[in-house]
């Protein structure tokens, strides 16, 4: 059986989710997640307001940095401070003080998904990809809930972070895109960037979205894949799951891999916060 007829096999397996014990349809996509003075949040899912600490986008947005691309999920709303951002992030990922109940925590990684499996059929989606998280739970949390709508036979590509030693930098590509004016500003950028892949190279951790915006574009063999992606080469519909995009900077290298890999396939992303 090739690859093909496996993802058909396991498709025709799968039915449309019908999730138990969460608010009615019509009442769930309120956000109403506010701070307190007390540095508490609240969920009330029957209200929003201009103070909520999010939002969720109510239908898919598409995104420009490729073809066939479409976004779903919640955002910071403008007016929310950055120490309030951070205070949620680390909440929902567990690695705060405060913490939040499993209902809540449930609702609020669903509702998206709920929302979407009204006008997109999620069980009929060929490949999820999703990158693996060290430092945070959350993310297998949401593929757990994930597997619900989509099907837990749907096939699943993991990827997951490369050693450091083997991450590598495109000097080619850098300096098409960033040509210097004189062979000696070319040559100092080169040092600057061996020095930087130096310390990465020698480093405990190693996370793209610290770099600066300029190189990201640039880093290789940051993630790999270590299932085969044959599944994501013939898949015509992909869902693409992240927890938390702080900057993006992973769900935009994951996309692109996945462009390369399969360039005629709609991509669905769903991160539960950030929005390319």
């Amino acid at each position: 059986m090739n690859v093909l007829e496996r993802i058909e096999e396991k498709k025709n397996k799968c039915k449309p989710y019908e999730y138990e014990d969460l608010p009615k349809l019509d009442s769930v996509f309120d956000d109403g997640v506010t701070l307190l003075k007390t540095g508490d949040f609240v969920f009330d899912w029957t209200e929003d307001s201009i103070n909520d600490t999010v939002h969720l986008t109510k239908d898919l947005y598409k995104t420009s940095r490729l073809d066939n691309v479409y976004y779903f999920g919640y955002q910071y709303n403008d007016n929310t401070p950055t120490s309030v951002r951070t205070q949620f992030t680390q909440m929902l990922r567990g690695i705060s003080t405060r913490e939040l109940n499993e209902k809540d925590k449930r609702i609020f990684v669903e509702k998206p998904l709920a929302l979407l499996s009204k006008s997109e059929p999620l069980h009929e989606i060929d490949c999820v990809v999703f990158p693996r998280s060290e430092r945070s739970n959350l993310n297998n949390f949401q593929i757990k809930i994930v597997r619900k709508y989509v099907g837990g036979e749907r096939i699943f590509v993991e990827a997951v972070k490369n050693d450091v030693k083997q991450i590598g930098f495109d000097y080619e590509g850098y300096f098409r895109d960033n040509p210097k004016d004189t062979q000696k500003l070319e040559d100092n950028q080169r040092k600057s960037i061996e020095e930087m892949m130096d310390k990465i190279h020698h480093s405990d951790y190693f996370h793209i979205g610290s770099q600066k915006t300029k190189y990201r574009d640039y880093f290789t063999n940051y993630l790999i894949f270590p299932e085969s992606i044959e599944p994501l080469a013939v898949a015509n519909k992909v869902l693409l799951v992240d927890d938390v995009a702080t900057t993006g900077a992973t769900l935009d290298l994951l996309l692109k891999t996945i462009k390369t890999i399969n360039p005629t396939s709609e991509v669905l992303i769903y991160s539960i916060i950030g929005k390319l």
